[in-house]
């Protein structure tokens, strides 16, 4: 029948392991100083831990609940731990507060679910969301590796817990967690890996996804990246280099340059990459910052190939939201990419390799000349260097009949024109000249249509 431990006091250990609720059970205001065990236990029934506090550590591994399970308001000062827990009709999960971490790894919620959270890391392998979830966190450094999102879902970050009882006990307990992990946390929650996800129906919003590994996951063209969500931009000396060419990066690819950016010290006697390090500092890669209990991939399972795929599906989620220019800097990052790219080893000779070679030198003189097509600034700059240079050369030899008067400014104001196709009669020029001419009137519009079209990325709608 109906279970009853409202308000109990379970002073020492507390385990219900592989035990059978049929009717209900309560176990609302309940008090667990030593550790709770629920695992393997069934409830039949409803299961209530409203308002229970857990002082030990609380494992409900493999525990399953058929009727209605709630934890409004619990709080977990330890662990809680939920691997492998069955909720069939839980549609609400919190909010509740776990002080060091919430596991909910191979956790399955058969209904769509609403999880309000507050805990400074919530781990989330292999979990099942059939019908959609809404993760409301508060904190959190959130590990979704594996975890399925076939349903419209969304992970956010919250201002505050429901309830004003809960959002004061969080902020007495929110002070003492800087000196707990030893270093500063933030309120926005921080997603770390969605590694091998299935993101088909999860949006993002108000979270940082700075340090976010996406490497392998699935559907991550769908994936909805919503206002709020920041990643890592060149320009921070704090996560990358200082840059003045601004855009985003994911942490696949920091992690990968950070990985070479001081390969040339190898190269170099102790002595002289000692001399060299303080100079190219400031130009250093710093790799993601990820916690000492995080499973971080290790150098060479990052390759720019498999980069790029990632920048390639976050660029099409990005443009099949209608976000031209939130698109362009994962363009930038998969174009970047593909220029550093090689062969793998052991490919054979079969031309792939000379091909890859001809892509390359093709990339690397698109990034010099525009910036793939996003930098209007440098089309500019190589157009403005090229008719000066130019504008000399034929100031020297390219005019039989020079222009009247004879100088360099007069010469530039001829290159100039070339440049955008206008004739000049009363010129004669010399075979260097006509050539020089064909040069400018090839190199002027197609400098200045990529500097348009840099122009256009920017504000398209």
């Amino acid at each position: 029948g109906n279970a009853s431990f409202s308000r109990a006091r379970f002073t020492g250990n507390a385990w219900f392991g592989g035990a059978r609720f049929t009717g209900n059970a309560w176990f609302g205001g309940a008090r667990f100083t030593g550790s709770a065990r629920f695992n393997v236990t069934r409830f039949t029934g409803n299961a209530w831990f409203n308002e229970a506090r857990f002082t030990g550590e609380a494992s409900f591994n493999a525990a399953r609940f058929t009727g209605d399970a709630r934890f409004d308001d619990a709080v977990f000062r330890a662990h809680g731990i939920f691997v492998g827990a069955w909720f069939e009709q839980t549609r609400q999960f919190g909010p509740l507060l776990a002080h060091r971490e919430l596991v909910l790894d191979e956790a399955q919620f058969l209904q769509p679910v609403q999880i309000e959270v507050s805990t400074i890391k919530l781990s989330c392998r292999r979990a099942r969301f059939p019908g959609g979830v809404q993760l409301r966190l508060r904190w959190a450094r959130v590990v979704l590796d594996d975890t399925d999102f076939p349903a419209p879902s969304i992970l956010t970050g919250i201002p505050r817990l429901a309830g004003s009882r809960m959002s004061a006990q969080e902020r007495r307990s929110a002070r003492a967690w800087p000196s707990l992990l030893g270093e500063e946390i933030s309120e926005r929650p921080q997603l770390l890996s969605l590694r091998r996800a299935n993101v088909a129906g999860l949006r993002l919003s108000n979270i940082t996804a700075a340090d976010c590994l996406f490497t392998g996951a699935h559907n991550l063209d769908k994936l909805r990246l919503e206002a709020g969500v920041g990643f890592t931009t060149t320009s921070a000396p704090e996560r990358g280099p200082r840059s003045w060419d601004w855009r985003q990066v994911i942490a696949e690819e920091r992690a990968w340059r950070a990985a070479r950016s001081r390969r040339w010290a190898t190269w170099l006697p102790r002595w002289a990459a000692a001399v060299l390090d303080r100079p190219f500092r400031s130009l250093r890669w710093v790799a993601p910052h990820w916690p000492e209990w995080f499973d971080q991939p290790k150098s060479g399972d990052l390759n720019p190939g498999q980069i790029a795929a990632v920048y390639r599906a976050l660029r099409k989620g990005r443009e099949d939201a209608k976000d031209e220019p939130g698109a362009a800097d994962f363009y930038y990052g998969e174009m970047e990419m593909r220029r550093c790219a090689r062969p793998a080893a052991g490919i054979p000779v079969d031309g792939r390799s000379n091909r890859g070679r001809v892509e390359r030198c093709v990339l690397t003189a698109y990034w010099l000349v525009s910036g793939y097509g996003l930098r209007a600034w440098r089309a500019l700059a190589w157009l403005i260097a090229v008719t000066a240079m130019l504008a000399l050369v034929f100031h020297l030899v390219g005019f039989t009949s020079p222009p009247q008067p004879v100088s360099y400014w007069t010469s530039l104001l001829y290159a100039l024109r070339a440049t955008l196709s206008l004739a000049d009669s009363e010129v004669t020029l010399t075979a260097w000249g006509k050539l020089l001419q064909a040069v400018l009137r090839l190199t002027g519009p197609v400098l200045l249509s990529l500097a348009l079209l840099a122009l256009r990325g920017r504000v398209k709608r």
